[in-house]
């Protein structure tokens, strides 16, 4: 889990905006209220993984809305996805809403959804268990040097 975390944090620096990493959360919440949406993004991100506030996958849903469903920013719907999946335990339906997150963040071509999504259908969490679909999915996220792909294929 903390390779995925450094791959999201290498991921998230290359697709953010600089101007976005250096505000403050107070100057981020701001231009999130006013649309901005690189500052939702990282406003869901630092909730998503407790980066300067405390973590609240509830809050980092809430910030990464516009971006999954009006932007439709692959990697922010990845996001979306992790912070369903990351609930402390969660439901049936976190579970599906994960699948499904991801399944839409592959077909934008996020090629970091392809492990989550992998990792889902190989365990069946939110669908039935397919080992060698889920395998299949993580494998082309090794053959497209997606950092943490080759971890998943072992487990």
């Amino acid at each position: 889990m903390v390779r995925f975390v450094q791959l999201l944090v290498v991921l998230w620096l290359a697709s953010v905006p600089a101007q976005s990493r250096a505000e403050t959360l107070d100057q981020l919440t701001v231009r999130g209220r006013g649309g901005a949406v690189d500052a939702m993004v990282e406003l869901g991100y630092r909730y998503l993984h407790g980066l300067g506030v405390e973590r609240d996958l509830h809050e980092a849903q809430r910030w990464l809305e516009v971006p999954t469903y009006t932007a439709q920013l692959p990697y922010a719907i990845t996001w979306m996805g992790l912070a369903h999946l990351q609930q402390e335990e969660p439901s049936e339906t976190d579970l599906t809403l994960a699948l499904g997150f991801f399944g839409d963040a592959v077909e934008l071509g996020d090629l970091e959804a392809d492990i989550y999504l992998g990792w889902m259908v190989g365990n069946g969490l939110g669908t039935t268990v397919d080992r060698e679909q889920g395998r299949r999915y993580i494998v082309r996220a090794m053959r497209n040097s997606v950092d943490g792909a080759e971890e998943k294929t072992s487990g």
